[in-house]
């Protein structure tokens, strides 16, 4: 089989089994602030309730 129709096969098939098969997230939670500044704080709290040490990076 010359590269260019194996090419297409291969692409016809992942197309296929890509259509079959869903995927779902299990949920999401949105975290929206009034800015970024304010939407990375709401990230870093939920993410990381209480830290022994912080580095600040500027």
């Amino acid at each position: 089989m010359n590269m260019k129709k194996y090419t297409t096969v291969a692409l016809a098939a992942t197309m296929a089994v890509g259509t079959v098969i869903p995927a779902y997230a299990a949920s999401v939670d949105k975290i929206v602030g009034d800015n970024r500044y304010e939407t990375a704080a709401m990230i870093s709290k939920r993410a990381y309730a209480n830290a022994d040490t912080v580095v600040l990076i500027n």
